[in-house]
C-alpha cells in the first residue's frame, strides 16, 4: 500500500498564494464596475496617518500579514503593530505574544533616477 506524502508549502509560496487572492478580488470587483466603498482614506487633513490607524490583516491560514496603505510593509508602529508576515498561531517559546516573524517586504518608487518616499 502506497502512502502518499504531502509537499510541505514553502514560505513564498503562502505568500504568493494569499497576494495573488487578494489582488485577484480587487481586480474583479473593478473589472465588474461595483462600488469599492469598503476602501477609506487614511489621512487627515493635514496629510497625517490617523493616530488610530492599523493596517489591514490579510490571511490565508497559514501567514497572516498587516499591508499598510501604501501597499507594503513599513517597519512603523501602528498602535503598537509593527507590519509583517507571521505564521499563523505560531509562537516561539521564549516570546511573550509575538508570532514567529518571515520578515517583511517594502515598496520603492524611482522615477528618472529620482526615488520618493510617499508617492501620490
Amino acid at each position: 500500500m502506497k502512502i502518499m506524502q504531502r509537499r510541505q508549502r514553502s514560505i513564498f509560496e503562502h505568500v504568493m498564494c494569499t497576494l495573488i487572492l487578494f489582488f485577484l478580488v480587487q481586480t474583479t470587483y473593478a473589472q465588474k464596475g461595483l462600488d469599492l466603498t469598503y476602501i477609506n482614506t487614511v489621512r487627515d487633513s493635514a496629510g497625517h496617518i490617523p493616530s488610530g490607524y492599523v493596517p489591514p490583516l490579510i490571511s490565508n491560514g497559514s501567514l497572516n500579514m498587516l499591508i499598510d496603505f501604501q501597499g507594503g510593509q513599513e517597519q512603523k508602529k501602528y498602535v503598537g503593530m509593527t507590519p509583517g508576515i507571521f505564521w499563523a498561531g505560531r509562537r516561539p517559546v521564549a516570546a511573550k505574544g509575538e508570532l514567529i516573524s518571515f520578515g517583511y517586504f517594502g515598496q520603492e518608487l524611482k522615477i528618472d533616477g529620482q526615488q520618493y518616499k510617499n508617492p501620490s
